[in-house]
């Protein structure tokens, strides 16, 4: 009976190593949620489970990965590391879509005005989402012309939409200042 058990394990740990030999940095595949932590899903790749981070699952803000996938759906995902000796594999699900700060500059240059919803107030201004993946900031003293507020709530609240005009671009760290139409 011993020998059986061993046996099984030792064939198991061999399918294992096969499929960590077979994946290659950059295959996509397809896989299983099998596990939602809160940083991150855990993928089922058919006999190892791959990590996909909370950072690799989106362009954008996740908060929790739950929020976007459930335990049994079937995902695609990108092969970003593999260490074959720790068994470990990292994946990427945002790295199956080109990265929407690509063309930031073309489709919001400075002067232009775009509809956003606001997705986050903090002390100092607004930040708004004008698309996927693609946040702005609305810094308090751009939030009225009109008067001096003391907090960023006083004019706009979580899911509003806004009218607002691009300020200024940093594409190298991913910030754009707005200011509300």
């Amino acid at each position: 009976m011993t020998k059986n058990i061993e046996k099984k394990r030792s064939s198991e740990l061999t399918d294992r190593r096969k499929l960590l030999l077979n994946l290659k940095l950059g295959d996509v595949i397809s896989g299983v949620v099998a596990i939602i932590p809160d940083f991150g899903l855990f993928i089922d790749l058919g006999g190892i489970d791959g990590l996909c981070t909370l950072t690799d699952m989106s362009w954008g803000r996740v908060s929790h990965p739950s929020d976007f996938y459930k335990v049994g759906d079937k995902i695609r995902v990108k092969v970003l590391f593999v260490d074959i000796e720790a068994e470990r594999v990292l994946l990427g699900i945002k790295q199956l879509s080109e990265d929407p700060w690509l063309k930031v500059p073309e489709n919001y240059p400075v002067g232009t005005a775009a509809t956003a919803i606001v997705v986050n107030i903090l002390s100092y201004g607004a930040f708004v989402r004008l698309e996927r993946g693609i946040e702005g900031l609305i810094h308090i003293s751009d939030l009225s012309s009109a008067k001096a507020i003391q907090h960023p709530s006083e004019v706009v609240a979580i899911d509003d939409e806004v009218e607002v005009i691009v300020l200024s671009l940093d594409i190298s760290r991913q910030e754009i200042s707005l200011r509300l139409k």
